[in-house]
């Protein structure tokens, strides 16, 4: 009965995470708490399937941190959501991450050959140009509440570096030691200021602003994969930066500028 339970876990959470998205949008002034209550099942669940494997917690917060990260940010995101279509695909979004999340730390923990091999540190990687991209549309969108707070817009400066700065150090290479991954974290949180200081000067809109934060964050995070076997071919590689190189300027050329 204990096992069947474990193995619905990441289905209930994510349930009732679409459920708490939704009563967000139905009664916006109950705004954080609905998501708070989330953080706290999606938190407990996690400690939950450690304390259960004997697993250490530390090991397991480092895996869900980027996850946790994408939710803070879509969280912050409800603030500035307007069309039915974009809260659903929030709401949608409550619901499938802690199932993605959760059901890979189920399997990592309970069922470990089903557990597709990196599996977890792949996703992670994932959401970091997710968290770029909400992180840069969230920061230039919530001036207007950051001035209505009395909090300086300068704020970013400091969070973009710091969450950054972690998300570079959690999703290092499982083998990496810790002078490397705290390499790559200082690294992360310089990418994190200039890409504070980009959003609060450039005079696009906030869609342009995410993803202009979200491909800097990830080109060097892609540059890293090619430092560990298997290497992509040299002919991915020059496809890879000459996309990339395209996709930014056209970014540029296209965007409407105040």
């Amino acid at each position: 009965m204990k096992r069947l339970f474990l193995r619905a876990l990441p289905l209930i959470v994510a349930l009732i995470g679409g459920g708490l998205g939704y009563a967000q949008f139905r009664f916006p002034l109950s705004y954080p708490w609905p998501l708070v209550g989330l953080f706290v099942i999606f938190f407990a669940t996690a400690a939950f399937f450690a304390k259960e494997n004997r697993h250490s917690f530390s090991q397991t917060l480092q895996q869900i941190i980027p996850a946790t990260l994408f939710l803070i940010a879509l969280t912050t995101s409800v603030l500035l959501v307007e069309t039915i279509f974009i809260k659903w695909l929030v709401t949608i979004l409550f619901f499938l991450v802690p199932l993605i999340v959760l059901e890979l730390l189920y399997l990592a923990y309970f069922k470990t050959f089903h557990y597709p091999v990196n599996a977890i540190s792949r996703v992670n990687v994932a959401f970091v140009p997710a968290i770029g991209f909400l992180s840069g549309v969230c920061m230039n969108g919530l001036q207007t509440f950051l001035g209505f707070l009395k909090i300086s817009p300068l704020f970013g400066l400091i969070i973009f570096p710091i969450v950054i700065g972690t998300l570079y150090f959690v999703t290092s290479h499982p083998t990496a030691d810790t002078m490397h991954r705290l390499r790559w974290a200082a690294l992360g949180a310089v990418l994190g200021l200039q890409s504070a200081i980009l959003v609060l000067l450039l005079p696009v809109t906030p869609s342009v602003h995410g993803a202009i934060v979200a491909i800097l964050i990830s080109i060097p995070l892609r540059i890293r994969r090619y430092a560990y076997a298997p290497k992509p071919s040299k002919r991915l590689a020059w496809f890879e930066g000459v996309t990339i190189l395209f996709v930014f300027v056209t970014i540029l050329l296209i965007s409407p500028w105040a």
